[in-house]
């Protein structure tokens, strides 16, 4: 989700802090409250949507576009933090970060050249995998599930 600024930026600040309440800081809360759930399963895992924006490699080195929405490419990548943090913390729960790619949604007024269910097979894979991939960035390009970097 991103509320975009106005031309003016008069909503600078609330659109950041939206987009980063949602992106990051509501999602942080979510897992927290599931986490005693989640440990309870045989394979439990945290499953985070995220963005090739979030990748500061791939957007230091790749052709991503400029972008309108710099505070959710922002959140996306601060997500890496908690999420690397649970890795760490929480060895019996696997925590992914995921690309689905560049969808047609609504969020991008349906300009994304991939299907929006292609999008979805990096969580499918991941979840019928079991928990067997390890903790990290996933994308599901060309028919193969992969690592990206952070």
């Amino acid at each position: 989700m991103a509320i975009l600024p106005s031309p003016s930026n008069s909503n600078l600040r609330a659109s950041w802090t939206t987009t980063l309440s949602m992106n990051l800081t509501s999602v942080a809360c979510l897992t927290s409250a599931f986490l005693p759930l989640l440990k309870r399963t045989p394979h439990a895992m945290v499953i985070n949507i995220s963005s090739a924006r979030a990748s500061l490699a791939l957007s230091t080195a790749s052709s991503l576009s400029p972008t309108r929405a710099v505070a959710y490419s922002v959140g996306k990548t601060a997500l890496n933090a908690p999420s690397i943090a649970m890795a760490k913390s929480e060895p019996t729960v696997r925590v992914y970060s995921v690309i689905p790619g560049h969808c047609r949604t609504a969020f991008n007024g349906y300009a994304g050249k991939k299907d929006p269910l292609d999008g979805a097979k990096v969580v499918v894979e991941l979840v019928a995998g079991d928990g067997k991939e390890a903790n990290g960035f996933w994308e599901f390009e060309k028919g193969r599930l992969r690592i990206v970097p952070w």
